[in-house]
């Protein structure tokens, strides 16, 4: 079942903010760290993560994520399913 979802003017703005907002915290690569936590307060959820892949190499060339993971990440499983993968956000812009 498919539940609707409605975004306010205010949820935009609150968006925006966080996007267009000057940090310090600038990571030279990536995003800075504080933006990904707003993010997460803004939209209910556990962690964020922001990462560039080379499908193609099967490799990640950079990864955040928000709290920071264990390092137990296993890339195999992932480069397994990358393809098949339901969220079509996840190897979409690749097809």
């Amino acid at each position: 079942m498919t539940v609707p979802v409605a975004v306010s003017e205010r949820d935009l703005l609150a968006l925006l903010g966080i996007v267009w907002d000057h940090r310090g915290d600038d990571p030279g690569a990536g995003l800075p760290l504080a933006m990904l936590h707003q993010l997460m307060s803004q939209v209910p959820c556990d962690g964020v993560s922001f990462s560039g892949l080379d499908s193609h190499q099967r490799s990640a060339w950079f990864g955040q994520e928000v709290p920071a993971g264990d390092g137990s990440d296993d890339e195999d499983a992932f480069w397994a399913h990358y393809w098949d993968c339901l969220p079509v956000f996840v190897s979409g812009p690749d097809r």
